[in-house]
């Protein structure tokens, strides 16, 4: 009798286990990969991306080929033209309280407020990062940059996919490089020399909200700038940004059309500097602005430069939702995402030009191959990086802009 009552307790035990999610598990020593990889053929993954770059589009339907070919996996790319669709449907879906609830969204390119958001709902799995094999690849330990999403801890919540630098493109024969600008000031000077021949998106575009964050970093002596834990503090708020303001009040009518014009998209820009009518902008983007060099969409004297002063580092991030039916599939597609060769393929200007978020010490030889023949920029190991600041500034300084200068 005892014999059969412990193997119940046995049976019982298993069953609980088998069907706990994966969230739970902590290492990839408690899962059989193998196992999970077998599951996850057949199914279907909607991967919710912004879907108005070429490049980007391109590589995920190279990364559709090999997850089919691999494993089976029907992987789908839904377009998007912001996160914040992905983020307001998720937030519209039933919540865990219901039962039966289940995403229409199983994968998701995110970062910044829109993760702080979906954090907040509960709408994301917690605590499946390092089940994944390549997550050691991160070297999070030495690097815990990783496990913050603008300011904010991911706390396994989503896994890092790419990293960016706030960086100048110029045209190096209209532009010495001996005069290219080393901080705001220098900025000024250029433009003042060179009238019209720069300009910068209007927030909220990404990059132009991303420019006004580190012009003020660069400008700020005051240390709580680079506190990126706390939200902003409002009452502080016109004190800490006046030096900003004040510089930005100088410098916009050395900008393209006296700065009366500001475009709300970045390829209006690139235009721009394709009919050589700028000189000079700005990108999160280097790496594919070189593939575009190289494919002739733009000038073959198109270069780049980060600021001595500063670069605003950002890393984006992919999540899964708490509610997908296919987590196994979801699982299998992030470790891929983060692999080697799926890396190396993403940081290829010919392909998107995405800098890796691997650390090379990590790799073996075979896997360093990978990324051999990938043209870096120059110096880009020494970017001085800024930190990200916390979500809550991007409203605050989109609004106090647009007030000052879109609606004066």
């Amino acid at each position: 009798m005892k014999i059969i009552v412990l193997i119940i307790c046995l049976f019982s035990s298993f069953t609980l286990m088998s069907k706990l999610p994966y969230s739970m598990k902590t290492s990839t020593d408690e899962i059989d990969w193998a196992l999970l990889e077998n599951k996850s053929r057949g199914q279907r993954v909607k991967f919710f991306a912004f879907g108005g770059d070429p490049s980007i589009n391109r590589y995920l339907v190279w990364v559709s080929e090999q997850l089919s070919q691999r494993y089976g996996i029907d992987f789908q790319h839904i377009k998007i033209n912001s996160t914040t669709d992905a983020v307001s449907l998720m937030l519209s879906e039933r919540s865990e309280k219901q039962d039966g609830a289940v995403s229409s969204v199983d994968l998701l390119w995110v970062n910044g407020k829109s993760f702080a958001i979906l954090k907040e709902n509960q709408k994301l799995l917690k605590d499946w990062v390092d089940v994944l094999p390549n997550y050691a690849l991160l070297n999070v330990t030495e690097r815990p940059f990783l496990t913050k999403d603008f300011g904010i801890p991911t706390e396994g919540s989503e896994v890092p996919w790419g990293l960016a630098n706030l960086t100048f493109y110029y045209n190096s024969r209209i532009i010495d490089k001996k005069s290219l600008p080393k901080n705001p000031m220098e900025l000024l000077s250029f433009t003042k020399n060179s009238p019209g021949r720069f300009s910068y998106p209007a927030p909220p575009e990404f990059v132009g909200v991303s420019f006004l964050k580190q012009t003020l970093s660069q400008l700020a002596d005051d240390p709580r700038f680079y506190s990126d834990v706390n939200a902003i503090n409002r009452q502080e708020f016109e004190q800490l940004t006046y030096p900003l303001w004040s510089y930005l009040d100088k410098l916009h009518p050395n900008l393209y059309f006296e700065g009366n014009y500001f475009s709300n998209s970045q390829n209006t820009l690139l235009r721009l500097f394709d009919d050589e009518i700028l000189s000079m902008g700005i990108t999160f983007n280097a790496a594919n602005l070189q593939g575009m060099k190289i494919r002739y969409d733009l000038p073959k004297e198109t270069d780049f430069f980060h600021m001595p002063a500063g670069s605003l580092s950002n890393v984006h991030f992919i999540a899964i939702s708490k509610f997908t039916q296919n987590k196994e599939a979801a699982l299998v597609v992030a470790n891929f995402l983060i692999s080697p060769e799926a890396q190396a393929y993403k940081a290829s200007p010919e392909n998107w030009g995405d800098k890796t978020v691997l650390d090379f010490s990590q790799l073996t030889e075979l896997e360093n191959t990978h990324f051999k023949s990938i043209p870096l920029l120059q110096n880009e190991e020494n970017i001085l990086s800024l930190s990200e600041f916390h979500p809550s500034w991007d409203k605050a300084l989109t609004e106090e802009w647009e007030n000052r200068y879109r609606y004066k």
